[in-house]
């Protein structure tokens, strides 16, 4: 299977009964679940376990450009959630591209914007990491466990 034979087995929020395991922390966002069921779709177990594995193995070896992001204290306060989406916001991403957030064993689809917005509710309780990507496979955002952003890319930002 190619990336593209996904794209239609992703399914709405609102297809299922509870969310994928590994997503429920989703659950808690009441004031912007309609938001975010109006903005996501999802891919779960095996197929967003090849899927993940698909992306990366045409993702690039080696990046030109990283550059990161201590987001230890960042939970703290409104202005230091503020603060990292200036920081997102810095790497100049369109914020209509759809992107890929790969997820232990779920993939949420969504647009650029909405990871910006809710970056912390997004990376709340990530495995061992949460990696962003778009079709292009130019850049990749990964959310580390030990509370650290690294952005990679093929051009300078």
């Amino acid at each position: 299977m190619y990336l593209t034979d996904y794209e239609n087995k992703f399914k709405s929020w609102t297809s299922f009964k509870d969310l994928p395991f590994g997503l429920s922390f989703l659950d808690d966002e009441y004031e912007i679940e309609n938001y975010l069921a109006e903005r996501t779709t999802f891919l779960k177990g095996f197929e967003a376990t090849e899927f993940s594995r698909l992306f990366f193995k045409e993702m690039p070896k080696s990046f030109k450009y990283e550059k990161f992001l201590n987001i230890v204290d960042s939970w703290n306060s409104e202005q230091d959630i503020a603060n990292v989406r200036e920081w997102l916001f810095e790497l100049k991403i369109p914020f209509d591209q759809d992107i890929y957030m790969l997820y232990d064993e779920n993939v949420i689809k969504t647009k650029w914007r909405v990871f910006v917005k809710h970056w912390d509710v997004f990376s709340w309780l990530v495995g061992f990491s949460l990696n962003i990507v778009d079709r292009t496979r130019s850049w990749m955002l990964e959310v580390h466990h030990d509370q650290v952003m690294n952005f990679y890319s093929m051009e300078n930002r």
